[in-house]
């Protein structure tokens, strides 16, 4: 899944970044540095997805399409 996402009633490219405040989006970048070891573009990725996941999630509420979180773990 691609952490942008098309936006249905224009066809425009949205970003998943485009969601957060930004601040709040640091503040959740922060947190993954602080409890998984990440580096800034990880942290960024990993919450790109999770909030791409989300809203695609939410847009297509009812649809049955399938959707669900990857059950691969990261290695420790």
């Amino acid at each position: 899944m691609s952490a942008a996402a098309t936006d249905p009633t224009t066809g425009q490219v949205r970003s998943a970044r485009e969601a957060v405040p930004a601040h709040l989006w640091d503040k959740q970048i922060g947190l993954l540095m602080r409890d998984y070891l990440y580096d800034s573009v990880m942290a960024a990725r990993v919450l790109g997805q999770g909030y791409a996941y989300l809203l695609t999630a939410m847009q297509h509420r009812g649809e049955s399409l399938g959707l669900a979180p990857s059950t691969r773990r990261r290695a420790r």
